[in-house]
């Protein structure tokens, strides 16, 4: 058994401390092992490596259970995007009229605004709450649904909203088409413009975005 070299072992510790890389960590583990700067680390680098094994599983859910957490997750996210948007058309873009549901509803007071305004300021709003909304659905589905790592974050950050938008363009396309090649009714249109976003949004998550 080596004795412990305090100077040196303080030394890695500090370099450990200082340095993100994984790499620079590995190496100076794996020194303090070799000369034996402290016999218990060996021990303690194997617990460790055991641990992160654990952590880097994936996740074992049968695709219905995925599917169905996927949903819960995409009615929390929906549930945000209202919000998002009634806060933008109330405070930061007006757009709500006296006689809105929700105004009513709530008995608050709004401004009013021209309908060309409210139309551009409906826009922003559903901007706005395209940002926020997706944002929560992607810390989601990071967190419960799917496994990240399939890209470095930033990218995979970027594909999220990707799909998204990609999702919301082909239901819009479907809805429209059923209503002007098929004359489906609108509610009918609009059911299936819904299934068709949430489909292609789990699908792209699922085999572009993350790892599973």
């Amino acid at each position: 058994m080596f004795a412990c070299n305090y100077y040196d072992f303080y030394l890695f510790g500090f370099l450990k401390s200082v340095s993100s890389r994984p790499s620079v960590n590995e190496w100076v583990d794996n020194v303090i092992v070799k000369k034996g700067y402290c016999p218990h680390k060996k021990q303690l680098l194997q617990e460790t490596a055991k641990k992160r094994e654990v952590q880097k599983k994936p996740l074992n859910i049968g695709l219905g259970k995925q599917f169905i957490r996927y949903a819960i997750c995409g009615g929390i996210a929906t549930a945000v995007d209202f919000i998002a948007f009634f806060l933008l058309v109330w405070f930061v873009f007006p757009a709500l009229q006296p006689d809105d549901i929700m105004v009513r509803f709530l008995g608050i007071s709004v401004v009013e605004v021209d309908e060309a305004l409210r139309a551009r300021h409906f826009l922003y709003a559903c901007a706005g709450a395209f940002v926020v909304s997706n944002l929560c659905a992607y810390l989601l589905n990071l967190f419960f649904v799917f496994e990240g790592g399939r890209h470095k974050r930033w990218l995979e950050a970027l594909l999220f909203y990707g799909v998204s938008l990609g999702s919301t363009g082909a239901g819009v396309a479907l809805g429209w088409g059923l209503i002007h090649f098929v004359g489906l009714g609108t509610t009918w249109s609009a059911l299936s413009k819904i299934a068709c976003s949430v489909l292609v949004n789990f699908a792209g998550r699922k085999w572009i975005v993350f790892k599973s």
